[in-house]
């Protein structure tokens, strides 16, 4: 057997860092870019971001449902990241088309791009939501609201109030909330990490049960 030393994936495996708990993050957004169901007018928005030396996707809200009507809270933290990156009341998004490298297997995809949003700093909450399906247990990190990088929200920077009192009152009372659906307690998640960490095949415990297009793309 022949091993050959790779001191570049060492380092990497070493240094990356990856934001799975409940939290407030700094994140630069790579890019951010609207995602259409291949099946209905369903648009989630999701953002590719550089968190220290690792690079996440998260899972954005949708912003328009399977019919084609606007979805409120996903339009308004769209709203809200359009103020911290500098937009003005009654400005449109500009989406455009483009490729990027992206997964493990660095795959080449197409995305369409909202432009105002690449390359900004920002402070991001995520929340931990578990949820069950199928007799299985599901995590996922939902997007529940932006800062500007000096802890500045969006209603702050309208207001031009003093940047960060919203951001302190998050950290104290909202930053670790998670979210537990279809009947799942903190003791079933619990149980489920456990098993995970000892089991191959982790088994999933769930309790049992009681009784108009949104955004338009920019002209080429």
């Amino acid at each position: 057997m022949t091993i050959t030393i790779k001191t570049k994936e060492v380092v990497d495996a070493e240094s990356s860092q990856f934001m799975g708990e409940s939290g407030i993050y700094p994140v630069t957004i790579a890019f951010a870019s609207l995602d259409q169901s291949a099946k209905s007018e369903a648009i989630q928005v999701n953002f590719h971001v550089q968190y220290g030396t690792g690079e996440q996707t998260l899972y954005g809200p949708y912003v328009q449902d399977s019919t084609g009507k606007a979805l409120t809270i996903g339009v308004n933290l769209v709203s809200s990241l359009g103020v911290i990156a500098g937009m003005g009341d009654g400005e449109q998004l500009e989406i455009e088309e483009e490729e990027h490298v992206v997964g493990k297997d660095k795959t080449v995809k197409a995305f369409a791009v909202i432009q105002q949003f690449t390359g900004i700093p920002v402070q991001v909450r995520l929340q931990e939501e578990y949820s069950s399906y199928e007799g299985e247990i599901k995590k996922k990190l939902v997007v529940k609201e932006f800062f500007r990088e000096d802890g500045a929200s969006a209603a702050e920077i309208v207001n031009e109030a003093e940047p960060g009192t919203r951001l302190k009152l998050v950290q104290e009372k909202y930053s670790k909330n998670i979210t537990y659906k279809d009947g799942l307690t903190e003791a079933d998640v619990e149980a489920w990490k456990k098993n995970k960490k000892t089991s191959k095949k982790p088994e999933n415990i769930v309790p049992k049960k009681s009784g108009a297009t949104l955004f338009q793309k920019k002209p080429q």
